[in-house]
């Protein structure tokens, strides 16, 4: 999403103590839309302590502390959990007996989690090279070089020039874009990265906004999928600027 001129003078001409916004310059960042292999499961919405203390009771533990005892977790923690699942109707907790038993409903639970199994999936992500991180941008906005030329952009450059590695990845970051993504994914979970191959290398469309002190001092701002972006900024600074504008 790239906002209009007039709309980013209005938002951003006082935005720097002693500055004046002078430019908004239509610019580019580069991205490389990489393509991820990943160790993956599907998400359950069971919590992880409720999901092992069904599998306790499932082999036989009939005792809080005993569940607690197998799981190596302190007994209140394993309440919590017990209170929890009997009030979804999983387990039966017999107060003055202190015991718990498993229901039909918890026992379809505890077998359909234990058979879920990691697997390999494959998929498209841009990978922001200015930031050096992995970034939820819309395909709207991706182009080519040669059209982001035609289109009058400043080419921004990129942080590094080697190549996006496995370990650039974000796997917790990777799992919130999937979870606000629609579609089959959502209800995957990503565990770990396992590959990591080169599909395109496109920009995404920004603004540059140029800031001058009465001294003829320049500064940067930039703007990136319609909001202002402090880690472009520092990218952009370590960088040495834009170049020539």
């Amino acid at each position: 999403m790239v906002e209009s001129n007039e709309a980013l003078y209005r938002e951003f001409a006082n935005a720097r103590p002693g500055h004046r916004l002078v430019a908004v310059e239509p610019a580019a960042l580069p991205v490389t839309v990489v393509n991820a292999t990943v160790l993956a499961q599907e998400r359950k919405p069971l919590p992880a302590v409720e999901e092992f203390t069904l599998r306790c009771v499932l082999a036989g533990r009939r005792s809080i502390s005993a569940v607690a005892d197998m799981l190596g977790l302190e007994v209140t923690i394993v309440e919590s959990a017990v209170v929890s699942l009997a009030a979804a109707g999983a387990l039966h907790y017999d107060s003055s007996a202190h015991r718990i038993a498993i229901t039909p409903s918890g026992t379809a639970i505890a077998r359909e989690h234990g058979s879920v199994r990691p697997v390999e999936r494959s998929f498209k992500t841009p990978f922001d090279r200015m930031t050096w991180a992995v970034a939820d941008y819309g395909q709207e906005d991706l182009l080519k070089k040669g059209a982001a030329k035609e289109e009058g952009r400043i080419l921004l450059p990129a942080t590094q020039t080697r190549k996006v590695v496995v370990d650039d990845i974000d796997v917790r970051y990777l799992n919130r874009v999937l979870a606000d993504t629609a579609g089959a994914r959502d209800a995957m979970e990503i565990l770990r990265v396992l590959r990591v191959q080169y599909s395109t290398y496109l920009y995404m469309k920004c603004s540059l906004l140029v800031f001058q002190s009465d001294s003829g001092d320049l500064e940067f701002g930039m703007i990136v999928d319609g909001k202002p972006s402090s880690a472009h900024d520092i990218a952009l600074v370590k960088a040495g600027g834009p170049g020539e504008i």
